[in-house]
């Protein structure tokens, strides 16, 4: 059996969302990344225990205010929505609350949300071994 899921990543511009899905879809980090323009879909089938598979359709929208009306015609089927920000820059941060409002106004109603603090491994500006 295959499931098909929707999950939408938003956040400023720059807190590593295309990092992050790069990441997961490629088992590892790419560091030839480039500022998503727009929207970008990437597929990622995962196996579950019982043999069925999860198809996950996982939208990256770019964090400027120029593309948002386009990007918000892909969250109404989305079932997951990820709020990333940059844990070393406040105003990413202080974003949170604009992009959870538009999450709300565009997203099913029982759609999960999920707030993530992304660079945390920026020790060059945290400090070596700090968290």
């Amino acid at each position: 059996m295959l499931i098909r899921l929707i999950v939408v990543l938003v956040g400023d511009s720059g807190v590593g969302k295309t990092t992050l899905v790069s990441t997961f879809v490629k088992e590892k980090p790419d560091l030839e990344i480039t500022s998503t323009v727009c929207i970008e879909m990437r597929v990622h089938e995962v196996e579950l225990i019982n043999s069925s598979y999860v198809k996950l359709e996982i939208w990256d929208s770019a964090g400027c205010e120029k593309y948002r009306s386009v990007a918000k015609n892909h969250y109404k089927n989305a079932l997951g929505a990820l709020i990333v920000y940059n844990i070393t820059q406040r105003e990413s941060f202080t974003n949170v609350d604009n992009w959870l409002k538009l999450i709300r106004e565009n997203c099913p109603e029982d759609a999960v949300i999920y707030l993530i603090g992304n660079k945390l491994n920026r020790n060059d500006i945290l400090g070596e071994g700090r968290p």
